[in-house]
This record gives C-alpha cells, structure tokens and sequence, in this order.
C-alpha cells in the first residue's frame, strides 16, 4: 500500500507530502489543478525516463519519494531483490526515491541504498499499476494474465509442483548433455590411442634399438669431426709434403 508521497520542485509543485490512509482513496481537482503532475511524479518513481524540464522553474533538481507499506505480504519478486541486495523493510515499509538534477542526468535509491532506474522499474511493479488513457496496464501483460488464470484455478501446488519438476528435467537433460561430451571426448581420445598403437607396431620397435638409435645419433652428430680426421689420415697416408709437414708437426 502506497503511504507516503513526497514530491519537491517537481512541474508546479514546490514541496508536498500526503499521507495515504487505510482503505480506498481518492485526489479530486478542477482541470490543471494538478491531479496530473502527481501521476507524473510517480510514473518517474517507477522507472520513467527522466526529463530536465519536470524540473520546476528556477530549481536545479526534482525528488520524489514515496513509502509503500508492505509489512507481511512481501512480493516474491520483491523479497528477492531484498534478499540479494542485503536490503531489510524498516518496520514493513520499503522507501524508494529517484532525483533529476538540470543536466538531464537522475540518481535512484531504495531503502536509502543507491540503485538503477531497471531497479524502481522491477520494483514498481510490484507496488503500482497507473490505469489511464493511453497508460501501461498489468492486465495487458501476458506473465500478470497467466497470474491471475492460476489464481482463478487455485492450481497453485499443481503450480509449484510442474515447476519443479520441469526444474529435474532442465537438469537431467543439462546432465545429459554434459555425458554426450565425456562420451565424444572418450571417442576422440580412444581414436588417437589406436592410432599411436598402429604407428607404434608398424615402427617395428626392438628390444634395445633405442640405445642403437642413440649411438646412431652421437655418430651423425661428430660426422664433421670424423670427416676431419679421416682428411687428415688420408693425406699423412700419401706422404704429401703438406702431409711431411703436418706429421713433423705432430
């Protein structure tokens, strides 16, 4: 329930407060008395793209709050944001507040807590449902009409019931997904194996061929030194003089 509503240098009003009472209420006026710029004020409570020139004349910033008592009967909706916010009602009520300042820019809270103006829409709601010409209506919203079909069902267990149950299911086939991979990753994994084992046998591999290979690659490796030496060998072989001289060297 709406309880409180405070609306400062907003269109024409300067500074207002009205306290809502228990049960139905009613704001009544001649045309331009203002009945209006309420309704706009809390449209921009509710999430509204803000506009520099509800700014009123000679101002430099609007505000408006507003107070809703909720005490026991919290919105699903709402409870959740409170609970994830670490946000608590004072004594039942929620406040939520949005300022527009003269360069177009606006700032939001919620319980005195900085918030987004996605915030006040999510709440608002919730909390609202401004009926007039031309204005949103909770009615026309598919998710509202299938709330109230239940409703008039009383289906709400069967409700609850089918939620959980397609939450099983959502995860049973997210499970199943997950085993297709493994099974994929396993496929790909015993193909590569098969394949090293092929290569492996046709390779022929020996018992100690490995320290033959080695011994293979020391040779390879010295070639440049062996070749070397064998050059020299050859020509000491000959008796060239080069070689005389070489072998007088040594």
């Amino acid at each position: 329930m709406l309880e409180r509503l405070e609306i400062h240098h907003y269109a024409l009003i300067d500074d207002v407060a009205i306290n809502f009472g228990e049960g139905f209420s009613v704001i009544t006026g001649e045309t331009g008395a203002g009945k209006s710029i309420l309704l706009g004020a809390l449209a921009l409570l509710l999430g509204e793209r803000s506009d520099a020139q509800a700014i009123r004349s000679g101002c430099d910033s609007a505000t408006v709050s507003a107070t809703f008592f909720l005490g026991d009967n919290v919105p699903p909706v709402i409870g959740s944001y409170l609970s994830e916010n670490a946000l608590a009602l004072d004594d039942g009520a929620l406040l939520l507040c949005r300022s527009v300042r003269s360069n177009g820019r606006s700032s939001a809270s919620i319980q005195g807590r900085a918030a987004t103006r996605g915030d006040l829409t999510l709440l608002g709601e919730e909390l609202l449902d401004i009926s007039a010409q031309r204005d949103h209506q909770s009615l026309l919203s598919s998710a509202n009409q299938l709330l109230v079909l239940d409703a008039f069902g009383n289906c709400h267990a069967e409700k609850q019931a089918y939620q959980e149950l397609f939450k099983q299911v959502q995860s049973l086939e997210q499970e199943q997904k997950q085993l297709k991979k493994n099974l994929q990753d396993s496929e790909r994994e015993a193909e590569f194996l098969k394949f090293a084992v092929d290569e492996i046998s046709k390779a022929n591999v020996q018992v100690g061929e490995d320290e033959e290979l080695a011994e293979q690659i020391r040779t390879i490796s010295s070639y440049e030194q062996i070749h070397d030496s064998l050059s020299l060998a050859t020509t000491l072989l000959h008796g060239s003089d080069a070689g005389s001289s070489l072998l007088g060297s040594l």
